[in-house]
């Protein structure tokens, strides 16, 4: 469970994980143009330097296939754990 104190924590208390790439789509939006606002917290993988954590976090985010975060890395961006971006 996130231990981030701020408002709307919530939001930072589960986490989706898998070796595969995640993908979510928004259906039934009628055209035009959207404002995309992106959260994001590393609450699972903590400082260590495991085989297991090594590289996870980085990762690249596509809107409408087009790059829009590439090699992200959370934990860069936030300056550490338990820290949102």
């Amino acid at each position: 469970m996130s231990i981030l104190r701020m408002n709307n924590s919530v939001l930072y208390t589960e986490a989706r994980l898998t070796p595969l790439s995640l993908t979510y789509y928004v259906p039934c939006l009628a055209n035009g143009n959207y404002s995309v606002k992106l959260h994001f917290a590393e609450i699972v993988i903590r400082g260590n330097r495991s085989y297991y954590s090594l590289g996870r976090r980085v990762f690249d985010v596509y809107i409408q296939n087009i790059v829009v975060l590439k090699d992200f890395n959370i934990v860069t961006k936030a300056g550490g754990v338990d820290k949102i971006w």
